[in-house]
């Protein structure tokens, strides 16, 4: 035992001695660079003196004396024309950067912006055409570099050259080379500043095109509508790229309404002065558009099979209380099993001889349960989306995979025409390309008409909704007391539209509104809808009043929040027309505070519209009385 204690000591101190020796070696090591680097330093600094001394002479200072030395420079500081010239003129002829903005005591990251700005080469060429010391960005030419250059560098990044120096030698930044490379961003140049179009100019305007049209048509396009048709065109198109999951974002939707003045976003208008406006004119007029719409296929409208309506009817499981018997003074209740409060939305589409399309039931799942398929009819047709509501997608696969398919099975004669409310078509770019293909002309209703022009308000949801508890009551004592649930909605609304007395009801309902025969002497203008004019313009306008309230508060307590600086930014983008070009910290503010500008502007403007229509009619009102 003491013989293993005496080698290990021995050990310990063969390991120490060695760790001090090398301890020592690497110290006299650093002494003698740290002497170095100061023999170093006195040279370069007696060096830099010589070499300042023929800066002087080249810029022009006589007296070293009068040199001020760096200081630190206020931001808001401003430089004559004459000095920054002089100072741009240095860098151009080979001074460093760094040696004017000593001499001339201007920031050097001040002048590389200047510099960098006037000249196409960046640092290698100077150009003599200023664009002002401190003046706006707005108007810059971004792009430094021709298409030329830009194919040049990209061909050199192909032969394997690094993008670190081809960046170097074309002056081209290196984020525009890798994503150029890479097809994350198109390889041609760009001919404006900011965000470039992934779709490109052409497809752009295409849209922009049949938005205008489709409005002009009655067919106002939403902004899903929108989305979901650049959805569509980038999955069939696999050359663009640029788009997260396929689908454009709300960013790029406000980009495209910039690009695009001619396209603007616009909210309906209130339902009730709307129905006002709804006169014996105006049916007449529409009647005539369908004729001009229509044009050589006038034909169709002596054919009722090809004569369609659409519409959706949504439907309760928990309907409201029915009137009944009970003891004074006491509440009585309906129990229920089921708590499902859920609306559901179908679509019943038919046409003038009273034969359905496969109708559509919409649930609100992401992927439907096994029992949706085993509750459903076998001439029924169910879908899903996000809100349990009919969206653009649903609406094209229905018409493409149910109706087009209809056609074909009861050899059906093309074109035909089906008149549905504008607001219902949820529209896409290609869904007017289908239809317009298959021989299916859409013709919107007049807005706010349902109750004169629309068959199936007339004929088929009337009946149905007044008797909807009574259907619900005799399918649940025919399932042994078993609560209806959201699943069998398809069966209920089934036997209601097969029972014998609904053909007949169909047709009634389009030789009433005068869709079949199509006269618009047909039409019941009784069910027009009359009523005081002042006491709408009165509620109406209380109503604006209200809403103007609630948007100036919300707008007031936003500005709190923001420092009056970033307040007067917004105003100013907001007054130019442009998208935000500030600290992108506050862009997605920017768009919010925008949106609720332009909501109390637009309430504004309808309150004085209202009280313009208020003044007038007074005055046709006392001329009747004289």
């Amino acid at each position: 035992m003491d013989i293993k204690i005496e080698v290990e000591d021995y050990h310990d101190d063969l390991d120490y001695n060695i760790v001090k020796e090398e301890y020592e070696v690497q110290e006299q090591s650093f002494t003698n660079a740290n002497e170095d680097i100061a023999d170093s330093t006195e040279a370069i600094r007696i060096k830099t003196e010589e070499i300042a001394e023929d800066e002087h002479k080249q810029i022009g200072v006589e007296d070293d004396d009068e040199i001020i030395r760096p200081r630190k420079i206020p931001k808001t500081e401003q430089y004559a024309d004459e000095k920054m010239d002089k100072a741009l003129t240095a860098i151009a002829n080979g001074i460093p950067v760094s040696k004017v903005a000593r001499e001339f005591q201007i920031p050097r990251t001040t002048l590389r912006n200047i510099f960098s700005r006037q000249s196409p080469k960046g640092f290698g060429e100077y150009s003599n055409q200023r664009i002002g010391i401190g003046g706006s960005r707005k108007g810059m030419k971004k792009v430094q570099y021709s298409e030329e250059e830009l194919d040049k560098a990209l061909s050199a990044i192909e032969y394997g050259i690094p993008v670190s120096r081809v960046a170097r030698e074309f002056q081209i930044p290196r984020t525009t080379l890798r994503n150029k490379s890479s097809g994350k961003s198109p390889r041609g140049l760009k001919r404006h500043g900011g965000y470039h179009s992934l779709l490109g100019q052409e497809t752009e305007e295409t849209i922009a095109q049949w938005i205008v049209q489709s409005a002009n048509q009655g067919f106002p396009v939403s902004r899903e509508g929108l989305l979901t048709t650049v959805e569509k065109l980038v999955t069939d198109s696999p050359d663009v790229v640029g788009f997260k999951e396929k689908r454009p974002s709300k960013k790029w939707y406000y980009s495209f309404l910039n690009r695009h003045p001619e396209v603007a976003a616009k909210k309906t208008e209130y339902v009730n002065r709307t129905r006002r406006n709804i006169t014996k004119e105006k049916i007449h007029k529409w009647f005539k558009d369908v004729e001009a719409q229509l044009e050589n296929h006038m034909a169709i409208l002596q054919h009722p099979e090809r004569i369609f309506n659409l519409d959706e009817l949504v439907v309760h499981l928990n309907a409201k209380g029915e009137l009944v018997l009970g003891p004074m003074g006491r509440h009585v209740f309906i129990e229920y099993n089921n708590a499902d409060k859920e609306s559901i939305s179908t679509t019943l589409f038919v046409n003038a001889t009273g034969t359905f399309v496969p109708p559509l039931t919409v649930f609100k799942y992401e992927r439907l349960p096994a029992i949706a398929t085993k509750s459903t009819p076998s001439n029924w047709d169910i879908g899903k989306t996000e809100s349990g509501c009919m969206n653009p997608k649903s609406f094209y696969e229905y018409i493409t995979g149910v109706f087009l398919p209809f056609l074909d099975d009861k050899k059906i004669e093309r074109p035909v025409v089906v008149f549905l409310d504008g607001h219902s078509a949820h529209l896409t770019m290609h869904l007017s390309s289908f239809c317009r293909d298959q021989g299916i002309i859409l013709v919107a209703l007049p807005p706010n008409a349902a109750s004169i022009l629309q068959p199936f308000d007339i004929a088929i949801f009337q009946p149905i909704k007044a008797r909807w508890g009574f259907m619900k009551r005799a399918w649940k004592n025919a399932h042994d007391g078993r609560e209806p649930t959201k699943f069998d909605i398809p069966n209920i609304l089934e036997k209601a539209i097969m029972e014998d007395y609904m053909v007949q009801n169909i047709i009634s309902g389009f030789r009433t509104t005068g869709l079949y025969p199509f006269n618009v002497n047909s039409v019941d203008c009784s069910k027009i809808y009359e009523t005081d004019d002042e006491n709408i313009n009165e509620g109406f306008s209380k109503n604006q009043q209200n809403s103007q309230r609630i948007l100036k508060s919300c707008l007031d307590v936003m500005e709190s929040k923001i420092s009056p600086e970033i307040v007067n930014d917004f105003k100013k983008t907001l007054e130019e027309g442009g998208d935000w070009t500030g600290d992108v910290i506050y862009e997605g503010l920017y768009y919010v505070w925008k949106d609720l500008m332009l909501d109390m502007e637009e309430a504004s403007l309808r309150k004085q519209e209202v009280c313009t229509e208020t003044t007038d009619d007074s005055i046709k009102w006392s001329g009747s009385q004289e």
